[in-house]
């Protein structure tokens, strides 16, 4: 089960949090995201990188990182994930261009977002991390901040030979993510963009020229673990 709550979208601020459902392909998101384990195991592909994320584990993800995490079954895996706007972020002296690995709390997170609150924007982030930190464990400070060289561009690249498969594997080398991919996560993220401006997933599934609006719900799914219904009501 997976709820989102969203707080505002412009800038975008969401939470999102449960346990059961995840998206099964990798993908990249167009907001930061900030993640940490409740419960459970899971393993991470960062790029062509591979981690195990445990309770209490945290890992903070630049826009446009290609990622996907794979939780163990047992025991059972719950998480929480703050998604924000990077340039909003930016306005509020966060440094969001650096992949974070570690062990974090919500008044650790504060204090390394570096938060203003004397501005707007400071007022703002740090009434979403009081909401935040209602459902965050109690876990050690920030052991291992690290940088990660695994960024996501979707940008084509041209064989100079006529082999497509060799192509394909350059691409995916490159980026993370095979050609198609990076086609559907960009079309999921602007799906995500429409459903937070109310259209309806029938609107939106047209929009962004799925098939029909059953290939729709199938293919967000697949990305985001969740409903275009589920997203959009934002609770």
């Amino acid at each position: 089960m997976i709820k989102i709550l969203r707080y505002c979208s412009d800038p975008v601020c969401e939470l999102k949090w449960g346990w059961g459902e995840h998206a099964v392909r990798k993908h990249a998101h167009s907001l930061w995201s900030f993640s940490i384990v409740l419960s459970g195991r899971t393993q991470i592909a960062l790029g062509r990188d591979r981690a195990i994320l445990s309770a209490g584990s945290s890992i903070a993800i630049p826009s446009g990182v290609a990622h996907l995490c794979t939780p163990e079954k047992e025991p059972p895996f719950t998480f929480a994930v703050l998604y924000c706007d990077e340039r909003w972020l930016k306005t509020c002296g966060v440094d969001s261009d650096r992949i974070l690995w570690g062990r974090l709390g919500a008044q650790e997170f504060q204090e390394m977002l570096h938060t203003s609150k004397g501005t707007e924007a400071g007022r703002m982030l740090g009434s979403l991390l009081q909401r935040f930190e209602r459902i965050l464990p109690d876990v050690d400070r920030l052991t291992f901040p690290k940088n990660a060289d695994s960024g996501f561009a979707p940008v084509s690249i041209r064989s100079t030979s006529e082999n497509r498969f060799k192509a394909y594997r350059q691409y995916a080398q490159r980026y993370s993510l095979g050609p198609h991919a990076v086609r559907q996560n960009r079309r999921i993220e602007l799906a995500k963009a429409a459903l937070r401006t109310g259209l309806s997933v029938a609107e939106t599934a047209a929009a962004c020229e799925f098939y029909d609006q059953s290939h729709f719900v199938k293919t967000f799914r697949l990305y985001t673990g969740t409903t275009p219904s589920l997203y959009k009501k934002g609770i």
